[in-house]
């Protein structure tokens, strides 16, 4: 069990479910948008009374970039892909490649716009709950 594997897992499964270039912690400097970056921003490991199952907490923030000189589209373009990163992280569910049996992923916040100097920001962010099995 380690938290490494969970963000590897969590960086797989939006590559694959994203239509946009997708990083852990920043993207590359004059990087094209639309862009996605998320990272980890808290995690938590607890044990049970019985201190057999393992629970580990982890929020996690997804910022999704799109170009403001796209006006009304930009903001649509990073609101459609924060949707499809709401929609992957739901079926994150069964994780037996990183020793957690099962996970659970809860939305704290969902689509909040933001105005960045060239960008549209959209954020999200989410809190995953995992146990070992």
């Amino acid at each position: 069990m380690a938290l490494q594997d969970l963000l590897d897992t969590i960086q797989t499964r939006l590559e694959a479910q994203l239509s946009t270039e997708v990083f852990h912690l920043e993207a590359p400097q004059n990087q094209d948008l639309p862009v996605t970056v998320w990272s980890s921003t808290s995690s938590q490991v607890s044990q049970t009374m019985s201190g057999s199952i393992t629970r580990l907490d982890v929020g996690i923030e997804f910022d999704t970039y799109s170009l403001k000189a796209l006006g009304l589209d930009a903001t649509g373009t990073a609101v459609n892909i924060d949707d499809l990163i709401f929609t992957a992280m739901q079926g994150f569910s069964a994780l037996p490649s990183t020793g957690f049996g099962t996970a659970t992923v809860i939305f704290e916040t969902r689509g909040v716009r933001f105005i960045e100097e060239d960008a549209i920001r959209v954020t999200s962010t989410a809190v995953i709950t995992a146990y070992t099995t």
